[in-house]
């Protein structure tokens, strides 16, 4: 069975047709023909694997991964970095018109910075192998080396292969401070296990190490946190804590957002699901007062500690779900950096109800942000996209947002 490649998902797999079926094949590019293999063919579409290309596309590149099409981290390494942004601009305006139903002139040009060795925090997981799952699978894929780590990185992830029992672990994760050096692992134990004789070269590579254990997280060694820089901001991030893993993406995707909301002396900010208060922080010299809300206790704790950290007196944080303490700020800006679900009904409802007079909406899911976006229409205008490439090599793309009440 051969078919012609016609054009890409929003998964960044390529789409042809078989009998007037769908059939997604990934790892095939638009103009491609391709014999297929591990044919599922189900009621309404079909999803098979390349087993033959008949004709290349011109596009197509060849991976500087060994593992790319086997290990489940990358999608688009087969196309160049240009390209891949060309997609994924593409990807967010079809999206947003087909179901939100915004005029794609407001979109802007998607911003990018380095294509390889971004990620400041990566998990491993073990079965035997250590690596990363396969695509759509709990199978470990064998790795020496990620392409989307630093060379410091890399260098832990091997000595851990040679100094760890690797048999007491189901994962490890490796989490680098770019700009501050620092180096956190994060061991998950199978069984218990005192790691501590183990450790000792890890040491001079690293500055904390702890073990996850029955729903507990372990200091083993070093510092308790590990520090790291946005901005002129110094953030604490403790082993649980999110953080956005492409540190220099963050700096601008959270300056894009402040140049929406054009916040004077005079604002109220409200910082929706703030976690670790990193944008709420960073604009706190901008407004007369930040108000975060967090469903995660610890990230509210985290965001606290960083607020002392700074020396910033004008934040307070909550530990509460954002539907249930959205305040009667009428006229406050928003910001809102949901995950990949989305806002929920409830806290949609409130945030129409406050009547902010400026919203920014940074989102990590292109089709919950449009059904969210569609869901706001009534009381808010969409004045501005823009796309951000957080996660080069793979199909997914952040965008900010800029709302007005109207």
């Amino acid at each position: 069975m051969q078919v012609e490649i016609l054009r890409l998902d929003h998964n960044g797999r390529g789409i042809g047709k078989i009998d007037g079926k769908t059939v997604f094949v990934p790892n095939a590019l638009p103009g491609e023909i391709v014999t297929l293999k591990n044919i599922v063919d189900k009621k309404r579409y079909i999803e098979a694997e390349v087993e033959e290309y008949l004709q290349t596309s011109s596009k197509r590149v060849k991976p500087i991964c060994p593992y790319f099409g086997i290990c489940g981290g990358c999608d688009l390494m087969h196309l160049s970095h240009q390209d891949q942004l060309h997609y994924k601009q593409d990807k967010v305006r079809d999206m947003m018109e087909r179901y939100a139903k915004i005029d794609t002139n407001i979109i802007k040009p998607i911003v990018s910075c380095n294509e390889l060795e971004y990620r400041n925090k990566v998990t491993f997981h073990v079965r035997e192998k250590c690596g990363f799952f396969a695509k759509k699978s709990y199978e470990v894929v064998p790795i020496d080396h990620c392409f989307l780590m630093d060379e410091k990185m890399n260098s832990v992830f091997e000595l851990i292969k040679k100094e760890i029992p690797l048999e007491v672990l189901s994962t490890f994760v490796l989490r680098h401070s770019m700009r501050k050096g620092e180096m956190m692992v994060i061991f998950t134990l199978k069984e218990s296990k005192d790691l501590l004789p183990y450790v000792e070269t890890l040491k001079k590579q690293v500055t904390s190490i702890y073990v996850y254990y029955e729903g507990q997280y372990h200091l083993l060694y070093g510092n308790k946190y590990m520090s790291e820089q946005l901005q002129n901001f110094v953030f604490d991030i403790s082993p649980s804590a999110f953080f956005q893993v492409n540190t220099v993406v963050a700096e601008k995707m959270y300056e894009q957002a402040r140049k929406y909301l054009n916040p004077s002396q005079e604002d109220i900010l409200l910082d929706l699901y703030c976690g670790t208060g990193t944008i709420g922080l960073t604009m706190s010299p901008y407004v007369s007062r930040v108000i975060g809300v967090e469903v995660n206790e610890s990230a509210v704790q985290d965001a606290n500690r960083n607020k002392e950290r700074n020396g910033i007196s004008n934040a307070i944080f909550y530990h509460a779900k954002v539907s249930d303490v959205i305040e009667d700020l009428d006229g406050a800006l928003v910001v809102v950096d949901p995950p990949r679900a989305g806002l929920d009904t409830k806290t949609i409802q409130e945030l129409k109800k406050i009547k902010p007079k400026r919203m920014t909406y940074i989102s990590c899911d292109p089709m919950t942000l449009a059904r969210d976006l569609k869901l706001l229409a009534s009381d808010f205008e969409v004045v501005e996209i823009t796309p951000f490439d957080m996660f080069p090599e793979t199909d997914d793309v952040e965008n900010v947002v800029l709302l007005k009440r109207k």
